[in-house]
């Protein structure tokens, strides 16, 4: 499944220049926990709850006191502290998942880069891609299978081929990299041969690890 399908649009952004302070307004009138951060239409960073708390007043005598302190002047773009991570609206959400994973962050700004200039098309949370997978457990009916394959080129190891050559009416695929070379397949399917499903898997060197009914 593509970004473009779990992703929030339109993005809630905030202006390179804003101040902390506003930004962090911003926020809890929004109930918003991140957002991209824009330098005209150019996607720089992104900003989050967690890096507004230490700068901005929190109560309102905290309020009334730090009114004069530069910290809840400065330009929220002076929280930036990393290079920007973005995902395209047609990349995979396993590849995004990956990336949240990799980099410790809670979401991506979604970025389409196929016209004159990058545009802001959304953004895609760790909250978005559990609705997605809950929206799918949920609906989804037949049998979900976690494989692992042997240590062989992918090409040779096609677990959606495999399902075709057995009738089985296969929904949805994901596939994660393990050590050593190998593969972890999670397929959700519908077959009238579960049995020989699992035959011709093992026949091909993949061993199943789980098998559930939906």
């Amino acid at each position: 499944m593509l970004v473009r399908s779990a992703m929030s649009a339109p993005a809630e952004s905030v202006d390179a220049d804003d101040s902390c302070a506003a930004v962090w307004q911003r926020f809890q009138e929004r109930r918003l926990r991140r957002a991209p951060i824009v330098d005209g239409r150019r996607v720089i960073g992104m900003v989050t709850d967690r890096d507004l708390f230490p700068v901005v007043a929190r109560t309102v005598d905290e309020l009334d006191e730090g009114a004069a302190h530069s910290s809840h002047h400065k330009p929220v773009r002076s929280l930036i502290t990393r290079d920007l991570l973005g995902i395209a609206p047609n990349d995979h959400i396993e590849q995004a998942a990956q990336l949240l994973l990799r980099a410790k962050v809670g979401g991506l700004p979604v970025i389409d880069s196929s016209g004159a200039s990058p545009k802001l098309v959304g953004i895609l949370t760790e909250s978005d891609i559990f609705r997605l997978f809950v929206r799918r457990t949920l609906t989804q009916r037949g049998h979900r299978l976690v494989l692992r394959s042997p240590a062989r080129p992918a090409a040779e190891l096609d677990p959606a081929a495999i399902c075709v050559a057995a009738g089985a009416r296969l929904f949805d695929l994901s596939l994660f990299p393990l050590e050593a070379g190998r593969t972890s397949a999670v397929l959700q399917l519908d077959t009238d041969d579960l049995d020989g499903l699992l035959e011709r898997f093992r026949q091909a060197g993949y061993e199943p690890v789980l098998v559930e009914q939906n």
